[in-house]
């Protein structure tokens, strides 16, 4: 009888056959050398260029930034802390009504608005910028309707403008993108080319790896691959709207009324002199036509009142000196003769 051989054997037979087996007896194929070869393909000419600043622009502009909206951080993770320890409390008093809950509820929604000022996120970037290209294209078909009925004078009716076209809710002005952070290109690759259909004075601002960082903490929140900022009114000042184009304004002459004196050949001789000689001078309006009297006149006159009326001066000190002189020995005479009497 012979036997048959198992399962077990034969397994035995191969493990001590591949014991047995020279592992370096083994023959390979040996790769062959290759080097490297550039081979042309051709591209989309729909290429977007991306200006980077550099590393001193970026950190100045997130310094700016982030000291302008640090508050809005500090106050958003205040508001987080106040939540939390009210869910906390509502949690172990079980007792609280449904009320109360929702009206906790809407206290958080509302603290936690989004700002005016800001749009935080793809999506909602682009939404916003849809809606300018949307408004911009209307408003471009209403001028074009406006002019061809100007030229053919029909009395059709353009379509009407309506209000949510006409005045845009938001307009972005600038446009932060963390493109460093960001590994997959196409979630962020249209945002230059939407950017130029609004408007060309519309800034793109991309940051290399860690700014997400910078500006999530400024602020507080998780994630900022994207930040829109809405843009402000124009300052209007008409001289410098065509700097290039140089004119000089025409000089602007105003006439105030003032009160002057008339000029005569008298007057001038007058000034003269009374600059030379400063005097007290003795006006006279007889006469209508001459209005003024010259300086010289009046002085002459004033010194011949002075020689007939008045008299000399250097006589009158003297003849006061001699009185105080007399006055003073009579009184030491009479008070010689009281000594004597006593």
């Amino acid at each position: 009888m012979t036997s048959k051989p198992t399962k077990r054997s034969a397994t035995v037979a191969l493990d001590a056959s591949l014991q047995n087996y020279n592992k370096n007896q083994i023959i390979r194929a040996k790769a062959p050398d290759r080097r490297q070869v550039f081979r042309h393909v051709l591209g989309t000419p729909f290429v977007t260029d991306w200006s980077y600043p550099s590393d001193a622009q970026q950190k100045s502009i997130l310094t700016e930034f982030c000291s302008c909206a640090s508050s809005v951080g500090v106050h958003r993770r205040k508001l987080q802390q106040q939540h939390k320890s009210k869910a906390h409390k509502l949690k172990k008093n079980d007792t609280s009504t449904d009320i109360e809950q929702k009206d906790s509820l809407v206290d958080i929604s509302t603290a936690l608005a989004p700002l005016e000022d800001l749009v935080v996120g793809i999506n909602d970037v682009t939404k916003v910028l849809e809606g300018m290209i949307a408004h911009k294209a209307h408003l471009e078909a209403s001028k074009a309707d406006k002019q061809i009925l100007n030229k053919s004078k029909k009395t059709a009716q353009s379509m009407p403008i309506t209000d949510a076209l006409a005045v845009p809710v938001t307009q972005l002005g600038c446009i932060f993108v963390c493109r460093g952070d960001m590994p997959v290109a196409h979630t962020y690759s249209h945002l230059p080319t939407m950017a130029a259909i609004c408007s060309d004075r519309f800034w793109i601002c991309a940051f290399s790896a860690g700014a997400e960082k910078t500006l999530a903490l400024a602020l507080g929140l998780k994630r900022v691959s994207v930040l829109g900022i809405k843009a402000c009114n124009k300052v209007h000042i008409p001289w410098l709207q065509n700097p290039t184009k140089v004119s000089y304004l025409p000089t602007n002459i105003r006439a105030i009324k003032t009160v002057g004196l008339i000029k005569t050949r008298n007057t001038r001789v007058t000034a003269k002199s009374a600059m030379s000689t400063p005097q007290p001078t003795v006006v006279d309006t007889v006469n209508k036509d001459k209005q003024t009297i010259s300086l010289k006149r009046s002085v002459d006159e004033l010194d011949k009142y002075r020689s007939k009326n008045m008299p000399d001066l250097a006589s009158t000190v003297d003849a006061l000196a001699k009185n105080t002189t007399v006055a003073d020995s009579d009184t030491d005479h009479k008070k010689t003769k009281i000594n004597h009497q006593h």
